[in-house]
């Protein structure tokens, strides 16, 4: 799936919070109700965001994780001797 097939309310939302972001992984999916949702990977500034937003756009949830936690924990081992 791609980018343009997100509703538009979500598109916006990428646009406006992650520009010059780049765009791992757009897939959707029903929920337990049956509702189209749409799950959305975008890295930027070294971290992956998870989206997850309902069937007009609108997001549900918004999570964060470090894109290279190895490379940090082996920074603060260096640093710490």
């Amino acid at each position: 799936m791609k980018h343009h097939q997100l509703p538009a309310k979500a598109s916006e939302y990428i646009t406006k919070h992650f520009p010059g972001s780049f765009l791992c992984e757009v897939t959707h999916y029903k929920d337990v109700h049956g509702h189209l949702c749409y799950r959305v990977e975008i890295s930027q500034d070294e971290q992956i965001y998870h989206l997850k937003f309902n069937e007009h756009g609108g997001l549900i949830t918004r999570t964060a994780e470090e894109a290279f936690p190895e490379e940090s924990a082996a920074s603060e081992t260096d640093e710490n001797g």
